[in-house]
């Protein structure tokens, strides 16, 4: 997957490679992406507490994760003495859908 994400100041659309949580001395929570280029990293956003922070990597994980789902597959059972269908679970099918291109925009505070 190809994750792009826009900064919370909106001035840079960074291709991500890695995310990290930096704090600095006077307990400044920023999250910083290295990109493609080890030596050069784009700020990407900031919050007030590390659980905030925490909150938003959460939320780009769950995009980046594929999205999974399961589909009954079902057989009708005509019973011809009775004036009922049965419906029988015989299996299911399992799709899972990945996106190839997504672009994250860091929320505000």
């Amino acid at each position: 997957m190809e994750l792009w994400i826009r900064s919370q100041d909106k001035n840079h659309l960074v291709k991500v490679e890695e995310i990290n949580i930096e704090i600095d001395n006077d307990g400044f929570v920023g999250i910083w992406s290295y990109g493609s280029n080890k030596y050069l990293k784009w700020y990407l956003g900031n919050y007030a507490t590390i659980e905030r922070t925490l909150e938003v990597l959460d939320e780009i994980q769950n995009i980046m994760m594929p999205k999974i789902s399961f589909e009954p597959i079902v057989k009708e059972i005509y019973d011809y003495k009775e004036p009922f269908v049965e419906h029988k679970v015989i299996g299911s099918k399992t799709t899972i859908e990945e996106i190839s291109t997504y672009v994250y925009e860091m929320p505000e505070e």
